[in-house]
C-alpha cells in the first residue's frame, strides 16, 4: 500500500471511475514487508476517516439544503395556488413539490453526497479487513517458520 497515494486523494477524487484503484491499493500487500503494511494503517485509516467526516458534513448540509428548497417550494406553490383559488391539499403539494427542477436538483445532490458517504465508511471496513489479514498473514508465517525450524 502507497501512503503517498492516500494523502493525494480528496474527496472528490473518491467515485466509481477510479474506485477499483482505490480498492486495489488499499488491498495491496506485500508479503515481504508485513510490518510496514501494518505501520502504514493507522495513518492511512486516519487520513481516510477525516475524509469520512468531511462526507458527511457535505451529506448533512445537502439534507439541510433540501429540506429548505422543499419548504420554499411549498410556500411558493401554496401561495401560488391560493391565488388562483385552487383547492390546496398535501398530496397536491408534495406532487408539485418533487416535480420540481430545483427540488430535483437538490435531491440529487443529497443522494450523491449520501453514495460518497457510504463509499467513504466501505473504503474504512476494507482497511479493517486489510488490517485482520495482515495479521492473519503474519501469524501463519510465524507458524510455518516455527513448523520448519522446529
Amino acid at each position: 500500500m502507497n501512503s503517498n497515494f492516500f494523502y493525494t486523494l480528496t474527496l472528490d477524487d473518491i467515485h466509481k471511475d477510479n474506485l477499483k484503484r482505490i480498492i486495489a491499493q488499499i488491498a495491496a500487500i506485500d508479503d515481504s514487508g508485513l510490518e510496514v503494511a501494518l505501520s502504514l494503517l493507522p495513518s492511512v485509516y486516519g487520513y481516510l476517516a477525516c475524509l469520512l467526516s468531511e462526507a458527511k458534513e457535505r451529506m448533512d448540509l445537502a439534507e439541510v439544503e433540501l429540506e429548505q428548497q422543499e419548504a420554499r417550494l411549498r410556500k411558493d406553490i401554496r401561495e401560488s395556488m391560493k391565488k388562483q383559488g385552487a383547492k390546496i391539499t398535501e398530496k397536491t403539494l408534495d406532487a408539485e413539490v418533487i416535480c420540481s427542477a430545483e427540488y430535483i436538483e437538490k435531491r440529487v445532490d443529497f443522494i450523491e453526497a449520501t453514495t460518497k458517504y457510504n463509499t467513504m465508511r466501505n473504503l474504512l471496513t476494507t482497511i479493517e479487513y486489510k488490517k485482520d489479514m495482515v495479521i492473519q498473514i503474519s501469524a501463519n508465517t510465524r507458524n510455518e517458520k516455527k513448523l520448519y525450524t522446529a
